[in-house]
């Protein structure tokens, strides 16, 4: 005070000094400034009521600078506490956004370990392990300390598996049809959160203590449950992770129940195809082996169903393009379809077999797999061949015999008639028909023999054919050389029949008088060949010597019963010649 009346003392231009620090001291101190400025400006105007006018104008404006120094002062301080206030709202934003994103990492590390379960459970092929990992992964990723994993066996929740605290694994816990939280989980097929058991109408802990819990369907197979003897414990995403959780074990138990259920069903497939007398086989559309049984293997020659199943089906098709037109026809109608194809066994022989089988197309009309039934009709197919054959020789031998018996029936009709015209001539005429009818007994006996020839053979006995040529040329002239020939198996007289029959057939019509004897052995076959130096077979003959219509101009009946005789040894015959070089028939013979 003794300071501010030293200054109003002076000029005034000095006093306006003194409002600076009034006005600083109210901005600093604000309203407390405020008023300690406001009480001293009074004080002074009270005490010096008489003083002159410049006086009174100091103490306005001192008081003037007060209100603008409060005003600034309150905006100051109200500025202060707004950035302290934000401050600390940003401070905890920064520990929410914080708080947010280490659960967001928690979670997605969860996820991530959920993910690496789910991969385990994928590899394994038992339930019980399924049952285990699935309660694991709950207490020691989800942190849920008392939880219990239970399946439905019959009407009855069985628990499975237990976190170590709940020690509860293969007790019965209750039946379906009762109350619960377990029972209405696993009826509605949805989960629950609850928040405090106590206050669940359908809660029924089998502790008082336990006053939350989450409850989620394994699908169709049960039940997983976690509990905690705190209130609202669990929260939303809790349960979310556990429903993430529990997918991976229901898709888990779908697998193996599915693949045990295939299992099952394959097993009994093969039991029951294994005992067939006909293959059986399922491929893909691009011939690999999904399943064969014994019988196809053996009707292909393969020593083993494994051996088979290395294979692609279309390199048994003596024709592959066969298959190819197989399928392409199956896929058309969608039915089941049979087809007599010709197959090529393991050991190269040629089969017969009838093939019937269906495409099953996928969602897509592709071609999930091929099922079917093979039968061998090879000996069916050679019983038909057969009788088409002997049909065809039948209606010659019946052309034949019909045309030659009319021959000979017209000249004894004509002798008889001349007999009873010029009766001098009589008994030339009957001598002549007792000579007609005896041609007409051997020509019979001698198709019989034709009809007959081939039909059977005997026992099959080992035959040292060097032997049979050396009986077989005692009884001929000309000269019949042989080399070295090989051991074979057949009806030894029905095969020197053959060997007599070439030979005739060489002089009497080849007019040959030297004959040479060759064999060599090829894998399962013995091959003979018999050459003569007479006048050869006309070219266009060459393919008719073999069919009795030919004997009569021809070779006669020898060459068709040598043949009969060699298919019915499930042999060949064939001819090779040149006029005027010879003719060479070529045996072939299985060993």
């Amino acid at each position: 005070i003794t300071l501010y009346f030293r200054i109003i003392e002076v000029k005034e231009v000095y006093t306006h000094l003194f409002y600076i620090p009034i006005g600083l001291a109210s901005f600093w101190f604000g309203k407390k400034g405020f008023f300690v400025a406001l009480i001293l400006a009074l004080v002074l105007l009270l005490t010096r009521l008489t003083m002159d006018q410049l006086f009174l104008n100091n103490v306005m404006r001192a008081f003037m600078f007060c209100i603008v120094g409060l005003a600034v002062g309150i905006l100051s301080e109200e500025r202060n506490r707004a950035e302290n206030e934000l401050k600390k709202y940003s401070e905890r934003l920064e520990e929410k956004v914080e708080e947010r994103t280490r659960g967001l990492k928690e979670s997605k590390n969860k996820i991530e370990q959920l993910h690496k379960v789910a991969v385990q459970m994928e590899s394994t092929q038992l339930e019980e392990e399924v049952y285990q990992l699935t309660v694991d992964a709950a207490e020691k990723i989800l942190e849920f300390d008392m939880c219990t994993l239970d399946v439905v066996e019959g009407n009855q929740f069985v628990v499975k598996a237990t976190s170590s605290e709940l020690p509860l694994k293969g007790t019965m816990s209750s039946s379906v049809d009762e109350g619960g939280m377990a029972a209405k989980t696993y009826r509605t097929g949805k989960s629950y959160l609850t928040k405090d058991l106590r206050k669940e109408k359908e809660a029924r802990p089998s502790l008082d203590e336990y006053r939350s819990g989450i409850s989620i369907p394994i699908g169709k197979f049960g039940v997983f449950q976690a509990v905690s003897t705190e209130v609202d414990a669990f929260d939303q995403e809790d349960l979310e992770l556990g429903e993430l959780l529990i997918s991976h074990t229901t898709e888990a138990l779908k697998r193996i129940r599915s693949e045990k259920a295939l299992q099952e069903s394959e097993e009994k497939y093969k039991s029951l195809t294994k005992q067939l007398p006909v293959g059986v086989y399922r491929t893909t559309g691009d011939g690999k082996f999904l399943h064969a049984n014994p019988a196809l293997a053996a009707i292909l020659e393969f020593e083993s169903v494994g051996d088979l199943m290395k294979i692609s089906a279309s390199d048994v098709y003596n024709d592959p393009r066969e298959r190819i037109n197989q399928i392409r026809q199956w896929k058309t109608t969608k039915e089941i379809i049979s087809n007599e194809l010709k197959f090529r066994t393991k050991k190269g022989r040629e089969i017969w077999i009838r093939d019937t089988g269906r495409v099953i197309l996928d969602e897509n009309g592709e071609i999930s797999y091929i099922d079917g039934v093979i039968e061998d009709i090879t000996d069916r197919k050679k019983v038909e061949e057969l009788l088409k054959k002997q049909r065809e020789e039948l209606s010659a031998f019946a052309h034949t015999v019909s045309h030659d018996l009319k021959n000979y029936i017209g000249i004894i009709r004509n002798s008889a008639q001349f007999s009873l015209l010029k009766k001098e001539y009589a008994e030339k005429n009957n001598q002549r028909i007792i000579d007609i009818t005896k041609k007409m007994e051997n020509f019979v006996n001698r198709q019989l023999e034709l009809a007959d020839a081939g039909k059977t053979i005997g026992e099959l006995e080992e035959i040292d054919l060097n032997k049979m040529i050396e009986e077989v040329r005692e009884t001929y002239s000309i000269e019949i050389h042989r080399g070295e020939l090989s051991m074979i198996k057949g009806d030894s007289l029905k095969l020197k029949e053959v060997f007599h029959n070439l030979i005739d057939n060489a002089i009497k019509h080849g007019k040959a008088d030297k004959i040479e004897i060759s064999s060599i052995k090829k894998k399962n076959s013995c091959i003979i060949y018999v050459k003569d130096n007479g006048k050869g077979i006309p070219e266009e003959d060459i393919d008719k010597i073999f069919d009795m219509r030919y004997s009569k101009t021809g070779t006669g009946f020898g060459l068709t019963i040598a043949k009969k005789i060699i298919e019915a040894h499930d042999g060949s015959i064939s001819v090779k010649s040149k006029e005027g070089e010879g003719t060479a028939f070529e045996i072939v013979l299985p060993i």
